[in-house]
Formats: structure tokens, C-alpha cells, sequence
């Protein structure tokens, strides 16, 4: 006959999937803090810009430079 079977821990953990839980959640944290602070920054940016002058580009002389 065969011995009789140890019983199985209770906490069996698989080390590879903690780790990859770890990171996974790790990477949703830093997500969501990215997602807020933007939406901050986005809250106290202005709303209309028309009253921002924009650089007319064709309007601007450069210097001339000689070939020789």
C-alpha cells in the first residue's frame, strides 16, 4: 500500500502570481494617480484662449545669410 498523503497547507501561495499581482496593482495605483493628477492640472488650466496671441509665423523676417 501506499503511505498514507500529508495534507496540503492551507496557505499554498504561488510566488509567481503574488509578484505579478503585486505589480499589476502597482501599475493600476500609479494609473489612477496619473488620471487625477491630470484631471488637476486640467481643472486649473484656462478654458478660452482667445485672448492668448499667437505668433504669426509668415509675418517674421530672418536674417538673410550671404552664400559666399
Amino acid at each position: 500500500m501506499d503511505p498514507p498523503m500529508l495534507p496540503v497547507a492551507r496557505l499554498d501561495v504561488d510566488v509567481d502570481l503574488g509578484f505579478a499581482l503585486f505589480f499589476f496593482f502597482l501599475l493600476c495605483f500609479f494609473l489612477l494617480a496619473t488620471i487625477i493628477r491630470c484631471a488637476q492640472m486640467n481643472q486649473t488650466a484656462p478654458r478660452n484662449t482667445a485672448h492668448f496671441e499667437y505668433p504669426v509665423l509668415h509675418s517674421m523676417r530672418l536674417p538673410i545669410v550671404a552664400s559666399r
